[in-house]
């Protein structure tokens, strides 16, 4: 599968690479002839999305989140002279972005539902005042 380029923003991996600023090609100065890339082929994009079920924010969420893992094992915190780079510093800053975007995402997932009519059904138990404790301590005729 051919990286589509330019990118289409109409289709969900164009959409992600979007929401993760993966939209330019990227060419290699070493060998300036070879064909641009991005970050991320269109695969490893429709794997992501695939994997979070459609939904193009958290599949950038779980892109940038490789990106930050890869920064983290690859970047270190490095002081040289007059040369400064901070590797965690940026893993940590792109892991704050995946989480945005995760929220973004389940924002999103949360209006569709309502949208369609679904709904989730969630147990409620009151940890603090179990309702047979709180009828007990009333001489068990609390509502009568």
């Amino acid at each position: 599968m051919a990286d589509v380029n330019p990118l289409d923003p109409e289709t969900p991996v164009g959409q992600v690479r979007l929401l993760i600023s993966d939209s330019q090609l990227r060419k290699d100065p070493l060998n300036p002839t070879a064909a641009g890339e991005y970050y991320f082929s269109d695969a490893f994009i429709s794997g992501f999305i695939t994997l979070n079920s459609g939904n193009v924010f958290h599949a950038a969420a779980d892109a940038i989140t490789a990106l930050a893992t890869n920064d983290a094992l690859v970047s270190k915190k490095i002081r040289k002279e007059n040369l400064q780079t901070d590797g965690p510093a940026v893993a940590n800053a792109l892991r704050l972005l995946a989480q945005d975007l995760r929220a973004r995402g389940n924002r999103v997932q949360d209006t569709a539902d309502a949208v369609d009519g679904t709904f989730l059904i969630v147990d409620f138990a009151d940890p603090v005042t179990p309702f047979d404790v709180f009828e007990a301590g009333a001489g068990g005729a609390l509502w009568h």
